[in-house]
């Protein structure tokens, strides 16, 4: 079992995009009274060790910030849904080397950790599954407060997590190798 982790977060105010508008005319989005939110998000695409090597993806979203406490309930929730051998691939955060996830990590026998380089997003098929999320799930969306952003940024993971064909994309789109992918 591969499992692939990355943290994100989303924010209620509007994302800056190109469009279409009339010559002279710059297009204008106005969003009055709904503040500046942020939702934070973990997530996990986990690769099954079987002949098909089935995808699927784990997420978790949280009000505040993703500390080390925070991250290891995340990664024991996850060791839960996993059964057998596991191999983990992450960036280095610096939540990763968090006493708690250390202990956690410490006491699980079936868990191993691969880094990947100190700054390689290109390597992570998590940053797709988040710039897939924000750029066509969450494109032209702009939610009421941050209770709506988090609903809607679960439905959206939701419907990415069911597709194996944007999962393996994910995946495909980088450089790393894992068979059967």
């Amino acid at each position: 079992m591969v499992t692939l982790d990355d943290e994100a977060g989303f924010q209620t105010g509007p994302t800056a995009r190109t469009t279409w508008a009339l010559c002279g005319r710059t297009p204008v989005l106005r969003c009055r009274g709904r503040g500046w939110g942020r939702v934070n998000a973990a997530a996990a695409l986990v690769v099954s060790p079987g002949p098909r090597r089935n995808m699927r993806s784990f997420f978790r979203l949280y009000d505040g910030t993703i500390d080390g406490a925070v991250f290891a309930s995340f990664m024991r929730e996850l060791l839960c849904e996993i059964r057998g051998g596991v191999v983990i691939i992450w960036d280095g955060w610096s939540v990763h080397k968090a006493p708690e996830v250390k202990a956690l990590l410490a006491e699980r026998e079936r868990v191993s950790v691969q880094v990947l380089p100190a700054y390689a997003p290109e390597l992570n098929p998590v940053e797709h599954l988040w710039s897939h999320s924000k750029e066509v799930g969450l494109r032209g969306y702009v939610p009421e407060d941050k209770l709506d952003l988090e609903l809607e940024a679960g439905v959206v993971l939701d419907e990415i997590g069911e597709s194996q064909r944007l999962l393996r994309g994910f995946v495909k789109g980088t450089p790393l190798h894992i068979p059967g992918v």
